[in-house]
């Protein structure tokens, strides 16, 4: 994983101090950030995994952010899916600016977050958490930016807050249920995958996760078919891929 650019908290550019890992204006720890490729056609953010972590992450922009994930026992390629809340003040240039509207704040998260810039994006989400609250979009993208900088337990809290305003939504269930398995959680991972895919059935990565959560169970026959079931339905080469290659681990 590459080191982030700038402090998180305060945004000023690392090399404005040196080697040290601690900011010197604000005292902000500088936090590790994984490579994020763009697919630009269907305007998804992918987070990829590092050459050794095994985890696969993503976020698929529909207003708010999806999250897949993708993992399996030896890959640990977990879910794709999707503030950092460092406590910090916001990123120079927006402590005293006006607000914007949600939908800016989120745009301009979504940019940083297609750079990699997960801390710095994620004070843009709780900038717009700060003019609404309740806005699900926000609130999910902020998962997603946790999710990438492995704050599991503050993306959890994400999407589960995401959940109350959004219950009936398939892709955060799905999320949580990545991060859940991300966390060792198998039991409830698997719970919030079958709400996702009873929700929304033709949903690739719930039909994913619950794969790699009955491999993980030792449940070959139900891993198969819900592995089987994702290459029917997704149309993503990543995820494609790393089904694949699952599939043919478990029918050695």
């Amino acid at each position: 994983m590459s080191e982030i650019a700038r402090c998180p908290q305060c945004g000023t550019p690392r090399d404005e101090f040196g080697g040290d890992t601690v900011c010197v204006h604000c005292g902000g720890e500088l936090l590790p950030s994984p490579e994020l490729p763009v697919d630009e056609e269907s305007a998804t953010l992918r987070q990829g995994p590092g050459p050794d972590d095994g985890v696969s992450a993503g976020a698929t922009s529909r207003g708010s952010h999806r999250v897949w994930a993708l993992a399996a026992a030896a890959l640990v390629v977990l879910v794709g899916i999707f503030t950092v809340v460092l406590g910090g003040a916001p990123p120079e240039g927006l402590q005293s600016a006006p607000a914007l509207p949600v939908g800016e704040y989120l745009k301009q998260g979504n940019d940083l977050y297609a750079q990699g810039r997960f801390a710095e994006a994620a004070a843009l989400y709780q900038q717009a958490l700060r003019v609404d609250g309740g806005n699900v979009s926000a609130r999910v993208n902020l998962g997603n930016a946790y999710f990438a900088l492995d704050r599991l337990d503050q993306a959890a809290e994400a999407f589960r807050e995401s959940l109350k305003t959004a219950p009936n939504d398939a892709d955060v269930h799905s999320n949580l249920a990545a991060v859940l398995f991300r966390q060792g959680a198998v039991d409830e991972a698997l719970s919030e995958a079958q709400s996702a895919v009873k929700l929304k059935p033709d949903l690739a990565e719930g039909h994913y996760i619950l794969g790699v959560v009955y491999r993980q169970k030792g449940d070959t026959q139900r891993a198969l078919a819900e592995l089987q079931r994702t290459l029917e339905l997704t149309k993503d080469a990543r995820l494609k891929a790393e089904t694949e290659a699952i599939l043919s681990q478990l029918t050695k």
